[in-house]
């Protein structure tokens, strides 16, 4: 039997009407039509959960889970958040059709999250999608964080049923799983979704400024910044007004937000996920 479908049928026999039930408030704000997660692991497994049954169970039952672009290695994702609408590569269409002739699917918005030994991915989609909508949706994006956050909070034993539901896609996908098949435009809708936000002015800032921010952002003050990294505080002060000015901030809380929001869609490029020297106590 498929797998995948036999998964479906088993969230959805036992958590649809719950997920729904979580997502109701939600859906009628934003005046959304579905809600979706899965979680890929670097070793090829995946695991998911749907608030629509008969799109979960119609995607699953034609193994769309091997043919969608977006499932590869964890390795080639960027995390950040991606709209899509009216789409129109080729590896794509099928899907979408689908999705928006049966299911009145016509605008999804996706949010990747790096997590250890892998990548999380939840979204959202709507059957009447608009520029109203859209902007909507860019200007609450915190919110949708916040959901998903207290969602998995709230329903771990419906998260834990599905990592029992975990399927190794790698096995069945062969090599083609540690091949990079994004979809080229997934890379540029980033970048005019980050534009739109404001948050494109964190390509100006250079790799000592990403460095200053990220230790802002893990608590230091410029004294405990200047130490690990062998400035003089007023150094690293002169560091903070010019970040500050490049990302039009006026107080550092303002710094301290913007830097955050710029964390969360990986604007701030490094080489780990942490800084590379050892701060002391």
């Amino acid at each position: 039997m498929n797998p995948f479908l036999s998964a479906a049928q088993e969230m959805n026999s036992r958590y649809n009407d719950q997920i729904s039930k979580v997502c109701r408030p939600f859906f009628d704000c934003f005046n959304l039509k579905h809600f979706w997660f899965y979680k890929l692991t670097d070793d090829g497994h995946i695991s998911f959960g749907n608030s629509y049954a008969q799109w979960n169970e119609f995607f699953s039952a034609n193994n769309y889970w091997l043919t969608y672009p977006h499932i590869c290695h964890p390795k080639f994702h960027k995390q950040g958040v991606y709209l899509h609408n009216n789409v129109q590569e080729a590896s794509l269409k099928p899907i979408w059709k689908s999705g928006s002739d049966q299911f009145e699917i016509g605008q999804c918005i996706a949010i990747v999250n790096k997590i250890p030994g892998g990548i999380e991915e939840f979204g959202f989609s709507s059957s009447c999608p608009s520029s109203f909508q859209t902007n909507t949706l860019l200007n609450e994006l915190h919110l949708f964080h916040l959901f998903y956050e207290k969602f998995k909070l709230e329903n771990r034993k419906l998260l834990l049923k599905a990592d029992d539901n975990q399927i190794n896609i790698a096995q069945m996908m062969s090599g083609a799983f540690n091949r990079n098949t994004l979809p080229m435009n997934k890379i540029s809708q980033r970048g005019e979704l980050i534009k739109k936000m404001g948050l494109d002015s964190g390509d100006q800032l250079s790799s000592r400024e990403i460095e200053v921010i990220r230790l802002l952002l893990l608590g230091y003050s410029a004294g405990k910044i200047g130490n690990g990294i062998r400035l003089s505080r007023r150094t690293v002060e002169h560091h903070i007004e010019r970040i500050k000015n490049k990302l039009g901030c006026h107080s550092k809380v303002d710094l301290i937000q913007k830097g955050r929001e710029l964390e969360r869609f990986g604007c701030l490029k490094s080489d780990s996920d942490r800084p590379t020297f050892f701060l002391g106590q």
